[in-house]
């Protein structure tokens, strides 16, 4: 099924000047950063600006904590080169038949796509900014995967992608201050603010910004509808093929068991005994590919598991959290933003997960 977004905007007057005529360069919140011009299959260029980062690198003693907002500043004579694509969010893809540990830590960056012919004294375009699909332990948006073309054929709309943490690295929790969880998410509505604050800049409406994501990334978009974290953040929704209450997602019960089980999995000893505090260190520690690994034994079937990586429930009396209630409470209580959304399905739903079933 193809989806058709028909957006009315203002034409500008014919003398108006061109942004970008060059090399596209645009003055952020963090300073200066230059992208560069791409063309459509149907040779309509575009401005794309590649890898803006939005968070501070999660390594380190910032492994499996909320993301921080990235402070660095450039200049315009020393500014950032956003024009090659960032590696992929380290992950372990289990809709691959022979799945292996690829990808990096390093990894919170966000993509704008923008038309060239967009106008000094243009209207503000409306905004896409997507969220990707993956189970919430795969997937990537750069584009080389999610690209823009067919949304710049329209040139009018700025098209923003950004990546999340994934797997256990986006996910584990404690269920306490010591590793609260939902860091995936967090990244996403760090994303989402950096987008909200700096969009106006490169030509796009603040007030116009319509929330989009398939599969797992349409079920983000759904809890961000109940996240106070991401509230007016975000003007529409649009959910492809997912939601934030549906049963693979039901949140975590025991976030601290499994954060166990995972160090276990990953071969850290005494695991189930240890103190939370003691725990926490140990897995920020843990050879990343280990903990990638460890995902292995709480597979449930063929080479598919259910989705291990799951949303929790948070103490929001003493930090802000992301999910503060669960969902399916929110939803039918109707603790939610209300804006207006779009949901569906794609043609073809869960076709491949039936094909490599059937091998």
């Amino acid at each position: 099924m193809q989806i058709f977004l028909l957006i009315i905007v203002s034409f500008c007057e014919f003398n108006c000047e061109i942004v970008g005529s060059k090399a596209p360069k645009v003055e952020t919140g963090n300073g200066w950063i230059v992208g560069k011009t791409f063309k459509t299959s149907n040779l309509v260029e575009f401005d794309g600006f590649l890898g803006i980062p939005f968070a501070k690198p999660p390594v380190g003693n910032l492994r499996l904590r909320d993301p921080e907002p990235f402070t660095d500043k450039f200049t315009e004579h020393n500014p950032y080169l956003a024009t090659e694509e960032k590696t992929f969010c380290i992950q372990k893809n289990y809709l691959l038949q022979n799945p292996f540990v690829m990808g990096v830590e390093d990894c919170l960056y966000l993509y704008v796509y923008r038309p060239k012919s967009i106008r000094k004294c243009q209207r503000p375009l409306p905004v896409i900014v997507y969220i990707h699909g993956g189970a919430f332990f795969a997937g990537y948006a750069g584009p080389s995967f999610t690209g823009a073309d067919y949304f710049m054929d329209t040139e009018d709309v700025i098209f923003v992608t950004m990546s999340y943490r994934l797997g256990p690295l986006g996910f584990l929790s404690t269920g306490d201050d010591n590793m609260s969880g939902n860091f995936g998410l967090k990244d996403q509505a760090m994303a989402m603010k950096w987008v909200k604050e700096n969009i106006g800049r490169f030509g796009g409406d603040p007030n116009n910004i319509s929330l989009m994501g398939q599969s797992a990334g349409a079920s983000s978009v759904h809890l961000h509808m109940m996240s106070d974290m991401s509230k007016n953040l975000f003007n529409k929704a649009i959910m492809l093929s997912g939601n934030g209450i549906a049963p693979y997602l039901y949140v975590l019960n025991d976030p601290l068991q499994q954060a166990r089980d995972f160090a276990n999995a990953a071969g850290i000893q005494g695991a189930q005994g240890m103190s939370i505090s003691n725990l926490t260190e140990e897995l920020r520690n843990v050879d990343v590919t280990k903990l990638l690994d460890a995902t292995d034994s709480f597979k449930i079937w063929s080479i598919d598991p259910l989705v291990i990586s799951k949303p929790v429930i948070e103490d929001c009396s003493t930090t802000e959290g992301f999910l503060c209630d669960n969902p399916v409470k929110m939803w039918k209580n109707g603790n939610y933003s209300r804006v207006p959304f779009i949901t569906g399905i794609m043609n073809g739903d869960g076709g491949f997960i039936s094909k490599i079933a059937g091998h």
